[in-house]
């Protein structure tokens, strides 16, 4: 699991990515070693799991509370501060959809999907 933080320095990588980075760092690893070590850093919540534009499953070790912009047309993801957006408050709208579901939401990140600035 060290070794995968190494290659964190993708941002959102997918395990491809991230296996074929270890790669080039001359790490002996398998494909099926990567994606076992990323179930248990998301089971263990050191990681989010979500699924990009074209419908990759991308990971995110990024421990501050965020956001996610995603273009629909690049795929290119961006991290929002959750403090940054003071009026949009993730945990506001997991209450709400709790006292109206009866859901129980442990992690309210919010993906937004829209166009960004070279896209626009």
């Amino acid at each position: 699991m060290r070794d995968m933080r190494e290659v964190q320095v993708l941002r959102h990588p997918t395990p491809e990515e991230l296996y074929h980075g270890l790669k080039k760092k001359g790490y002996s690893i398998g494909l099926s070693t990567v994606y076992l070590n990323l179930q248990v850093l998301r089971e263990a919540g050191l990681l989010w799991e979500f699924k990009d534009q074209q419908g990759h499953t991308r990971y995110d070790g990024f421990s501050e509370r965020h956001h996610h912009l995603i273009c629909v047309s690049c795929g290119r993801i961006q991290d929002v501060l959750a403090e940054e957006l003071p009026s949009f408050n993730g945990e506001g709208i997991a209450r709400s959809v709790e006292e109206q579901t009866g859901w129980f939401v442990g992690d309210p990140r919010i993906e937004l999907r829209g166009l960004c600035p070279n896209c626009q």
